[in-house]
């Protein structure tokens, strides 16, 4: 199996049906909502592989994280000088914090892993874990640090290949990731490398090949856990809802909350695709009770939007004020939650010289085709379109179908007068996905009107 199956198109020719393939929905819904499923796919990947690692994580079959803690917390008081004992801790309390979504467990595993260090310096179980660690707080250039140094001891080490591929993939090291992911691929072929190739897939426009890169992985996860399984199908619900298949991606988030009911990725996905589906009252509803017992930005950032659709003002302006607590809760956890924030805040804030130094440097630090995409639009909402160009390249230079990118990039190039290219991009756009944002529909409809693109008119049938 290849990474990049043989049967992808050109990346500007259409698929045999007449659809060109289709990218993920936002990175934002990918990797921050879905954890990012590089993020939340990393869990998967770090308890599938932890046996073959030989790392002291979670117990085989623990169910109970929680109580798994506890019983940690009770053996590093009793053995406070075995450094197994602060690894297994950290380990619990990063597999806490992907599963919850609080990071507040990122800080307690720091210190467990600190720990661990003092009491047996350069022990790689440790090094693996903080890869894991740096990777769920989107610190990717140390995570990458970490697992090439895990790598240089055990080349088949499963952990710390995900968190390599990952942390590629975020930096915008494409090639690289390839020959990585084919690696691991080749070595592992189970459902954390083929959750992977999945989204590489997206990133490059074969949609069909994501997808039944993922229904794979599905297979392969389906003698695992009760919530790898439930995770897989959220992250299945993702590319499904990123390729505007809504009521099928309705489907697998519903999936997944059978198995795990209130599973935060699967709540967010299903309240965004009911929203595109017509059901904004009912996302609503969906999202106040999510943030009320998660402290996840994306849902309050998708309830702002929402409101302000609904002509919410004051619901609206409540939902920002809590993206601002949650992002800065996430900021304290040590947590790079920019790339997230930054279209969000260039849609829904006055852009000024330090919202676009902060896209800038988000750029600098992490220049994959999402941040390159933020920055584009970043620019472009500020007024200055001619900067936004160049950018907009970048962002489309893996041929991904993002139908928010082609969308940005139709914007961009209208501003600059370039007619013909803005007309391709949003042609592209309604093509491969139209139904990316339900509070970008007018302004896209708009758009598209304007260049003689047929747009739809209201969800789909």
């Amino acid at each position: 199996m290849d990474v990049l199956s043989p049967r992808r198109q050109p990346v500007s020719a259409p698929s045999s049906d007449g659809r060109t393939p289709t990218g993920w929905l936002t990175h934002l819904g990918r990797f921050a909502i879905a954890l990012l499923a590089v993020a939340a796919v990393w869990s998967v990947g770090t308890r599938l592989a932890a046996r073959d690692d030989r790392a002291p994580g979670l117990a085989a079959g623990s169910t109970d994280v929680a109580q798994t803690i506890e019983e940690l917390e009770a053996s590093a008081r009793d053995r406070p000088d075995d450094p197994t004992v602060f690894q297994r801790l950290g380990n619990a309390y990063l597999d806490r914090s992907v599963r919850t979504l609080d990071p507040s467990y990122n800080d307690l595993a720091q210190r467990a892993f600190d720990r661990a260090e003092v009491l047996a310096p350069g022990d790689l179980v440790t090094t693996l874990g903080r890869a894991g660690l740096a990777a769920t707080r989107h610190d990717f250039a140390e995570a990458l640090a970490a697992a090439d140094a895990v790598l240089l001891d055990n080349p088949f080490s499963a952990t710390a290949l995900a968190i390599r591929v990952d942390s590629e993939i975020e930096l915008g090291r494409y090639e690289d990731a390839e020959t990585h992911l084919q690696a691991f691929l080749d070595r592992r072929p189970g459902a954390a490398a083929l959750a992977r190739v999945s989204y590489f897939r997206e990133l490059h426009g074969d949609v069909d090949g994501a997808l039944v890169a993922i229904e794979d992985a599905e297979v392969a996860a389906s003698s695992g856990s009760i919530y790898d399984r439930a995770r897989l199908a959220s992250v299945h619900g993702d590319a499904l809802l990123g390729a505007g298949e809504l009521r099928e991606a309705t489907a697998s988030y519903r999936r997944a909350l059978r198995l795990v009911p209130e599973l935060p990725t699967a709540v967010l996905g299903a309240a965004r695709a009911d929203a595109l589906l017509g059901d904004r009252v009912g996302a609503i509803r969906s999202l106040d009770a999510l943030v009320q017992r998660t402290p996840l930005p994306g849902a309050a950032m998708l309830l702002a939007e929402l409101r302000a659709v609904e002509g919410d003002d004051e619901g609206a302006d409540r939902a920002r004020d809590l993206v601002t607590a949650l992002t800065t809760l996430q900021r304290a956890a040590g947590s790079d939650v920019d790339l997230d924030l930054a279209v969000f805040e260039a849609d829904n804030t006055a852009v000024d010289p330090a919202t676009v130094q902060r896209a800038t440097n988000t750029y600098a630090n992490r220049p994959n085709i999402y941040a390159a995409d933020a920055l584009a639009w970043t620019l472009y909402r500020s007024g200055d379109a001619a900067a936004a160009a160049p950018m907009v390249e970048q962002a489309l230079r893996t041929g991904t179908d993002d139908g928010q990118l082609r969308f940005h990039a139709a914007a961009v190039f209208e501003a600059t007068g370039d007619f013909d290219r803005a007309t391709a991009e949003m042609a592209r756009s309604a093509q491969s996905n139209p139904w990316f944002s339900v509070a970008r529909q007018e302004e896209a409809r708009a758009l598209a009107a304007r260049l003689g693109v047929d747009w739809p008119t209201g969800p789909p049938s």
